[in-house]
This record gives structure tokens, C-alpha cells and sequence, in this order.
């Protein structure tokens, strides 16, 4: 992860294709945490810390929905992969809050995407307010 933020950084790939790099870094962040969340008893914390990386992707970055999309369906299909192959069985009730939790999650950061979207390809610039 450190070597692909700083390929993000400094290196000619991280200012051609920061995008990629981007989602190749939440992507490990979501894929990590869905390999714990079956494993914990208290997933309240990792759910919270799940959902995290689909709101900056979808809030904070300005990119393409289809980033959001291709991570938000990483992650779920990450999250299914880990409770099937999990040691025990998560409880019904932890399932379907973290579901609850993450599916919110998902359609909030598709539409805050969404509506970001037309800014992409655009310098963004802090002036105090003041527009020339």
C-alpha cells in the first residue's frame, strides 16, 4: 500500500492514472476489513471503518462513478466471500446490520458519485470566494 501511494505521488503512472492507483489502495483497505468483520464480535467498529473508503470514494474523489461503483461491488463481493469461508458463521443480526450499514453506505456514495461527476476533467480552485 505505502509503495502504491507513493507510485501516486511521485512517479509519471500516479499523474496519468491516479484513478487506478486510488481504487488499488481503498480496494486493499475494503478487502482487509471484509476479511475481519466475520472474525470480530463487536463489528459495529469495522462496519463503521468499511464503510469509510466508499464514502471518500464517492464524497471526496473526483473521478469517474464508475471508481465507486467498481469498489462498492469489490467490496461486496469480498464481504460475501469472507462469511462464506469464515470459521464460524456470523449471527443473523450482524449480518443484516452490517448489510443495513453498508448498503446505505453504497447508495449514498453512488449518488453523491453521481452528482460529482460533471466536475471531473476541471481544476478546483480555493480562492476564498473570490471569482475572477
Amino acid at each position: 500500500m505505502v509503495a502504491t501511494v507513493w507510485a501516486l505521488w511521485s512517479t509519471p503512472l500516479g499523474r496519468r492514472r491516479p484513478e487506478l492507483l486510488t481504487y488499488f489502495v481503498l480496494g486493499l483497505v475494503q478487502l482487509e476489513i471484509a476479511w475481519m468483520i466475520p472474525r470480530v464480535d463487536n463489528i459495529e467498529y469495522y462496519s463503521m471503518g468499511f464503510t469509510l473508503a466508499i464514502y471518500a470514494s464517492g464524497c471526496l474523489m473526483v473521478s469517474r462513478p464508475r471508481w465507486t461503483a467498481l469498489l462498492i461491488s469489490g467490496s461486496w463481493v469480498a464481504l460475501a466471500c469472507f462469511a462464506v469461508v469464515a470459521p464460524e458463521p456470523m449471527a443473523a443480526g450482524d449480518l443484516a446490520g452490517v448489510t443495513a450499514f453498508f448498503g446505505t453506505a453504497s447508495v449514498i456514495a453512488m449518488v453523491a458519485s453521481d452528482d460529482g461527476a460533471f466536475i471531473t476533467g476541471t481544476e478546483i480552485r480555493i480562492d476564498g470566494g473570490a471569482h475572477a
